[in-house]
């Protein structure tokens, strides 16, 4: 089992995840989950989340075809997705999905020298969660080693 004994991206991270929750209150979206994942070698994984309200809503009753919905369910469901082919989610591309996956758009894949970072959102439309996701990388590319 390997030793993880450093945490390599602590302040980085923490910005990302503000600008997300800063970005995502911006664009009025007003239920959602944001979280940034951050895997290198040799490191403990990083994770942030921010909550935007709530994990979830209840149907609206003034749409007829809507259902309540699970924020935190669907933006890991995206992670599961970009952290098996190392893709965006939502893209077209050769990779199936498996169970568990989503095709919704809004993670976002950033390479780094010595792994990746995941910057994902779920709460509104996909075009609004990628936005979000993209503040996360924005937020933390000036401090990329």
């Amino acid at each position: 089992m390997p030793c993880f004994d450093s945490i390599v991206y602590e302040p980085q991270i923490n910005q990302a995840i503000q600008a997300m929750e800063d970005r995502a209150r911006a664009l009025g979206i007003t239920h959602g989950v944001g979280i940034a994942y951050v895997q290198t070698k040799g490191a403990k994984p990083e994770v942030r989340v921010c909550v935007i309200d709530s994990i979830d809503r209840e149907v609206n009753p003034d749409k007829p075809d809507d259902w309540p919905t699970n924020y935190m369910g669907i933006a890991w469901s995206k992670l599961a997705y970009s952290f098996r082919t190392g893709l965006s989610s939502g893209e077209p591309n050769k990779f199936k999905l498996k169970r568990g996956e989503s095709e919704f758009m809004g993670c976002r894949v950033l390479n780094l020298p010595n792994g990746k970072a995941f910057f994902f959102f779920s709460g509104d439309t996909e075009d609004k969660d990628v936005q979000v996701s993209l503040a996360g990388i924005d937020a933390f590319l000036p401090f990329r080693l």
